[in-house]
């Protein structure tokens, strides 16, 4: 083989080998960019779908206030507004006329019970152009949420600790890829005591869900959810792992994830 031939087969192989090489490190570079270099993991009370605390309750001056989702641009006329409470186990009907609230419901929302729902009721004509133009309704509930949230007892660094020591430290490298999360939610009882832990958005690994619930099991007793006059009562939360930016956080639903719409 004369010295141009052997020149052309090595500058032929070393191209092949250098583009190899080009290819295995695109690949690895790919695969460790859409690896989450750094796994998030918060715990978070969910609250009812409509729900509200007695501060924001002592505030509301109209419907809006009460739901963010009503839009008063639907009503065209008001024919019949109704807040229902309870109030010592009796059932009160307070009246209105249109989407602002009257001071005897602003009265009877302060002073509803502990624990129990507040039903608002609206019969109303849509503002719409349809020549049968028939009356609607809209009726829903609100929870009365406790005045004081279940919380870990300890601090949130040492709840930190707890979840880096029982959970993080053992997840395998490769459990979660860029907007992926998992969540598990469970109960916190009346007593305290951690109830009903289960996956409601599982990985791909079952051995990391079990891990999660394991780590749920595990915490000590809580100091549960109660109002101010002391009534005690469940309350339920959510551990998220993962990937915090996901469209899955807004299906846990968890507080500082429910962001309603902006009002008109």
């Amino acid at each position: 083989m004369n010295n141009n031939i052997a020149r052309r087969v090595l500058v032929t192989i070393v191209s092949l080998i250098l583009s190899t090489t080009l290819f295995i490190s695109q690949d690895v570079n790919t695969t460790l960019h859409g690896l989450l270099k750094d796994v998030q993991c918060d715990i978070d009370v969910i609250d009812p779908p409509m729900s509200l605390n007695k501060s924001q309750l002592a505030v509301a001056k109209s419907i809006v206030d009460l739901n963010p989702y009503y839009k008063r641009s639907w009503v065209k006329e008001f024919k019949r507004v109704e807040i229902i409470t309870i109030h010592d186990g009796e059932e009160r009907v307070a009246l209105g006329t249109d989407d602002g609230l009257t001071p005897e419901q602003q009265e009877n929302l302060l002073a509803v019970d502990d624990d129990t729902e507040v039903i608002v009721f609206i019969r109303y004509i849509p503002d719409n152009s349809l020549p049968n133009n028939e009356e609607h309704d809209i009726k829903y509930t609100l929870a009365i949420n406790p005045d004081s949230d279940a919380r870990y007892p300890g601090s949130e660094e040492e709840l930190a600790q707890y979840l880096r020591s029982n959970l993080l430290d053992h997840l395998p490298d490769s459990t979660f890829r860029l907007y992926q999360m998992a969540a598990a939610k469970f109960t916190v009882d009346e007593a305290g005591q951690i109830i009903e832990p289960k996956m409601f958005w599982p990985t791909e690994n079952s051995s990391v869900d079990s891990l999660m619930v394991q780590a749920i099991c595990n915490m000590p007793q809580w100091i549960p959810a109660q109002y101010d006059s002391g009534l005690k009562v469940p309350q339920e939360y959510a551990l998220n792992l993962g990937d915090m930016s996901s469209c899955v956080a807004n299906l846990v639903n968890t507080r500082n994830n429910s962001l309603p719409p902006e009002k008109e």
